[in-house]
Order: structure tokens, then sequence, then C-alpha cells
């Protein structure tokens, strides 16, 4: 499901192509503006030898110190820098697929890492049906492989065998891999699988089907046939279709959307899914190839829910929420919740440093107590507050308390008893 940052973020994508457009500003030598190439700097400090690492994180930089150039050229009104500062952030941590080096030369200056770089910065019109806008992007990325690198599964409920197979020819078009036939079967059976085509979506096991390496992205759906009436001896059938696109390892639906034709003419139900689906799949499959493309080749952000509980002082969950905001790869956190002492919060973490989340909280530096990790799946993570002894209140401890051991006392020698003289 599109969420509300998501939403403003093409929103905001939309409105910058149409300053683009005005101006006339791109390389394309098409009428509308497509990409722009810019030089930029990214930098690195290089901890623990770590030069890969720097090197990643310099890169990093320069993609969305890119991204913040071209953009800022279109902040020319006072409703667009309104709209600009809420969705400013949304737009630059993207900046991994809505960007690309085309060049770039490294160099050590002291312990930094300095990468000069000039990058092509596509600029998107997110309500383009006919997908023209997107062709720069897709290239770009079918030019470095980058649809290859997941595997799709498409299955729909039994009976829709033609949704499924006009949903994979449009995938097919666009260069994207798709799961194997005899992979899809298993899927097909899986228990998981059968729950989410009978409406019984668990999100929070989904990443399972991952973890057994049967695919990367889940397509799914369902489809509703309705007779309305006949014509003569004709039947009248309004069908909708509808599908999701769930990416497993976090277990998020990076695609929503469903489309109806109405009075389709047919002699059975069948025949008019058959007819529908030649009209709504058409309709379906440019969003659904952008979703794709911003959602999960284009996003370089995960999303995972941090619930800690055990918290004492409301300002102890602020410390801690003030602490994982300076995480390496964090780029936002939102609070969603207090109560209880409890804490959760919504964390948007770069996809590469997801893994180092679990340890990098259990260490956090904070005054007088820390967190431990109970729990940890792709998109959430379940943690308790241990508070040092010295820093509880004798009045109602919440937290679990963590005492230092005390060594065992020694015994106390004896001495020899001396045997009395006659």
């Amino acid at each position: 499901m599109m969420t509300l940052h998501r939403r403003n973020w093409l929103a905001a994508c939309c409105l910058l192509l149409s300053f683009a457009s005005l101006v006339g500003y791109g390389q394309t030598g098409t009428a509308r503006a497509t990409y722009k190439d810019v030089e930029v700097v990214g930098s690195a400090p290089i901890t623990e030898g770590d030069v890969e690492r720097a090197r990643q994180a310099a890169r990093a930089q320069a993609l969305r110190n890119a991204v913040e150039q071209v953009l800022g050229i279109y902040i020319s009104s006072e409703t667009l820098v309104r709209n600009f500062a809420t969705v400013r952030d949304e737009i630059v941590t993207r900046a991994e697929g809505y960007a690309s080096i085309i060049k770039e030369s490294e160099a050590r200056q002291g312990d930094h890492c300095i990468l000069r770089a000039t990058v092509r910065v596509y600029l998107i019109d997110s309500k383009d049906d006919s997908n023209k806008s997107w062709q720069g992007l897709l290239q770009d990325l079918q030019r470095r492989g980058e649809l290859r690198s997941k595997e799709i599964a498409v299955i729909f409920p039994q009976g829709s065998e033609e949704v499924e197979a006009a949903i994979r020819e449009a995938l097919l078009r666009e260069k994207f891999k798709l799961v194997s036939p005899e992979r899809v079967q298993k899927l097909r059976e899986d228990q998981l699988v059968q729950q989410m085509l009978r409406g019984e979506i668990d999100l929070a096991r989904l990443h399972e089907l991952h973890k057994r390496s049967l695919a990367d992205i889940l397509i799914t759906g369902r489809i509703a046939v309705t007779h309305r009436g006949t014509v003569g001896r004709i039947g009248v059938y309004d069908v909708r279709i509808g599908y999701q696109a769930i990416l497993l390892d976090t277990a998020e639906i990076v695609a929503e959307a469903s489309e109806e034709a109405k009075g389709v003419q047919a002699l059975e139900a069948s025949l008019a899914l058959k007819k529908g689906t030649d009209i709504a799949i058409p309709k379906l499959a440019p969003a659904l190839t952008r979703d794709l493309l911003l959602g999960v080749f284009g996003n370089i952000l995960t999303r995972v829910s941090v619930e800690v509980g055990g918290f004492e002082r409301f300002a102890d969950s602020d410390a801690f929420e003030g602490a994982v905001r300076s995480v390496s790869g964090v780029q936002r956190v939102y609070r969603q919740s207090y109560a209880g002492g409890v804490l959760t919060l919504e964390v948007e973490v770069e996809r590469a440093q997801r893994q180092r989340l679990t340890g990098a909280l259990e260490t956090l530096q904070l005054n007088g107590f820390r967190v431990r990790v109970r729990t940890d799946t792709p998109s959430r993570i379940e943690a308790q507050v241990v508070y040092q002894a010295a820093n509880i209140s004798s009045a109602e401890p919440a937290g679990t308390v963590e005492n230092k051991p005390t060594p065992p006392k020694k015994p106390k020698r004896e001495l020899p008893v001396q045997p009395s003289k006659p």
C-alpha cells in the first residue's frame, strides 16, 4: 500500500517535471525533459580501515548531492518551496534509483575517501500512463542489469490463468526476471501463499518465503466477475482485476492497483474474464512497472518497526530515539506511539545497512541504560530496556534491572585445633 510519504514524493516528482517542461531543461532532444547530467563530489570518512564501506558511503553522498542540485533549480515559487520542504528528503534518499553514476574517479584525502562523479538525474512524471517519461530510467536499469537482480513470481487464485499470463508477458517485455515455472508451482502449494490467495495475508511471515529462496517479489491479487444482465442470449459482465506486489524480504507492499472493465459482453463468465483481462492489464502494466522501479529497484531504503518496552521515564525514550537517529544508515525516525513505558518507532534505514541495525541498537551509548533485542525480523525489531541498578527509582521499576553479579565470599579459614598438653 502506498504510504503518505511515498505519495508526497511521487507528487513532487510530477510537480518538478512540469517545471522542467516549462523551462526546457534536459538533454534528451524530446519535448519533455527526462534527465540532466551534473558534476558532483561525495566524501566519507574511512573508519576502522574499511575503505570499501567509505567508498560506498561517498557514492551515496554523490548521488544525493546530484539529486539535490537538479531539484534545487526548480525551487522558484513559494508553493513549490513549501511542498519541497515536506518531500525533499523523501526524494533525495531514493537517489540510487533516481540517479546513476556515468563516470567517477576516486582519491584519498587524509582519512577520507573522495569521489568525483558525473551523475545522470532522471526527471520522472508519476502520472504518465504512457510510460514515456520512465523509459530513460527503465533503460538505464536494464543496461546495468538491475532488473535481473530480483526474481518475480506471479500467482493468482485458481481460474485466473489469463491474468497471470498477461502480467508475466508485460514484465518480460520490460526485461524483469521471473521465477521458473517449477518454483512457481512450489510457491503455489505453499501454505502461506494459499492463505494469501484466500485473502488472509500474514505480512509478518512472508519473509519466510524469501528465506527459502522461492522468490524476491510476489505479485498476487484477486479478480471479480459480476454478471449484470443479458442482451438477448449474451451476458453482460463487469470484470475487476486487482494486484499487490510484495517485496518478500521486508514484507513491504510496494505496488497496489486495480482496474475495471465494465459492460463486457460474453456467453459465459470465463470468456468475460478473458475479454476483461485484455482490457484491464494494458492499463495496469505501466503502473506496475513504475511502482516496481521506484518501490524496489529505485528505493535504497527500507522501513523497520522498532518496539522497545520497559522505559521508566519519557525522557529516556527521547534519549533512545535521538541515539537511533545517529546510527549509520538511518535516514529518518518516526515516533508512532509511547504508552505504558513502550516506545514504538518506524525507522527508515538504507537496505545495505539493515542487517547492522539490530547490533547497533544494543551498543548505543545511553546514560544509565541500554536495550536488549529479543526479536528481529526483516520488518520488526522488539527490544527491552535494561537499566543499571543505580538508575532505578525505588517507586516502580519498569525496565529490567541489571546488577553485576556479586563475587562469592571466601570461606573463613579456621585455625587448626591445638592438642592440649597433658
